[in-house]
């Protein structure tokens, strides 16, 4: 996510040293204010160019770094007076440094215009108070607006042909849709380099459409053995009678730990398709998919495996605009 720090001009207020303000040093600009008064510190940002046309705010960050007499601390604040709703900041008898919002928190601002012009007041409590304020600085995140055409479909194992470790009856246990309170149990001694797991259909052509544009796959399984390090995940075998046939590797393998836990392979549609996979071929139903998880170690474990999925994120080709003679427009 990019981000940039702002540019303050035209500050304008009862402070001393107000052009030392934007720089983050040890001078101070000193205000003072009596009981239950204010002092406005206002102030330009550069926000609407710094941030591309095009692109949206996703986040602003505020700093503010100052400090009080200790006999003056009580009831002061710091706040916008507006467009900002930044939870206030309480100076205490040291110089601190203060932060407010974050990359992915706008506190209430919209657009970039907002930030043309703004006022940062200096509330004091029931006391005179004396401000010595070292810095004030402003970041903003932003980045392009979320694309509305990216479409996800997870597509969960249909039936079982074949299943190794596991017996068919136990591994239908872990095909069922999360959050599926079911799973699948396996106890025993499998060789080095050995697996455990199943061959399944995985129903795509009711899950993703025919003229989807595929930007990637990621197949997650959620499982957890006895010990850790001796089940790893994994490899995947998606195999068309009409080819392709290819074996997927995580690579590294991730070791299965001790506790559920997600696992995920991830692939590009680029990849996808540079392997023969077009969405015709993941659409064809007679696909056989193998899933499997590799031991590490031939003493006997107990696996549990809670679920397998097939996450596709994909667009729509944009609707074309056809002509048609004899119309008039």
């Amino acid at each position: 996510m990019p981000s940039a720090a702002l540019t303050l001009s035209g500050l304008s207020g009862s402070f001393s040293n107000l052009a030392s303000l934007t720089t983050d040093n040890t001078v101070e600009s000193v205000g003072a204010i009596g009981p239950n008064g204010f002092l406005d510190l206002s102030f330009n940002t550069n926000a609407g160019s710094v941030i591309p046309a095009g692109n949206v705010l996703q986040g602003i960050e505020v700093f503010i770094k100052g400090g009080l007499p200790s006999t003056q601390v009580t009831g002061n604040r710091i706040e916008f007076t507006s467009v900002i709703s930044m939870p206030a900041v309480n100076l205490t008898g040291v110089q601190a440094a203060y932060t407010r919002g974050g990359a992915a928190n706008p506190m209430g601002v919209t657009d970039k215009s907002q930030l043309a012009s703004l006022v940062l007041r200096f509330t004091a409590g029931n006391q005179y108070t004396t401000w010595y304020m070292r810095y004030i600085g402003i970041t903003v995140h932003y980045g392009p607006p979320p694309d509305p055409t990216l479409l996800s479909a997870d597509i969960y194992p249909s039936s079982i042909i074949y299943a190794e470790g596991f017996t068919q009856a136990e591994f239908a246990k872990a095909i069922d849709p999360y959050p599926s309170a079911t799973s699948a149990v396996y106890t025993g001694s499998t060789p080095v380099n050995g697996t455990i797991g199943a061959n399944v259909r995985m129903p795509f052509s009711a899950n993703l459409p025919a003229d989807a544009v595929i930007q990637s796959l990621s197949i997650f399984v959620m499982a957890k053995a006895s010990v850790a390090g001796r089940m790893q995940f994994g490899f995947f075998t998606p195999w068309n009678p009409a080819g392709p046939s290819s074996v997927w590797i995580a690579d590294p393998r991730q070791n299965i730990g001790t506790t559920d836990a997600w696992y995920e392979f991830a692939m590009t549609g680029a990849e996808l398709l540079a392997q023969g996979w077009t969405v015709a071929k993941l659409r064809d139903d007679a696909n056989e998919w193998r899933f499997g998880l590799i031991s590490t170690n031939a003493t006997s474990t107990t696996t549990t495996w809670h679920y397998v999925l097939v996450r596709v994120f994909y667009r729509l080709p944009a609707p074309s605009n056809v002509l048609f003679f004899g119309e008039n427009f």
